[in-house]
């Protein structure tokens, strides 16, 4: 088997085990959930402003916001996304220690 081979392999496997992790990103200024894994159901509200944000490949504009089940505050939900991603500005904001 080739290596990168593995590489996909591994992480398909990491990805049904874990379902959905939610990643902690440190360049991130903004937390963003792709699924309703982690939100609190029945929080998912229509933004009252657009929220636009950029990417290496292009950016998107969001109109969700929802609640987190782990974390306080709002995040934004776009079933699109990568990842799950936990902003560590937000959490230092909101006092968590880390």
């Amino acid at each position: 088997m080739h290596w990168s081979m593995l590489q996909d392999y591994c992480a398909i496997v990491w990805t049904q085990q874990q379902k959905s992790p939610i990643i902690l990103d440190s360049g991130s200024t903004f937390s963003l959930y792709k699924n309703t894994d982690h939100i609190i159901l029945g929080s998912e509200r229509h933004a009252l402003q657009d929220f636009k944000y950029g990417t290496n490949k292009g950016s998107k504009v969001i109109t969700v916001n929802c609640k987190s089940r782990h974390f306080t505050g709002k995040k934004i939900l776009d079933p699109q996304a990568m990842a799950n991603l936990e902003s560590l500005l937000e959490l230092v904001r909101q006092r968590y220690k880390v």
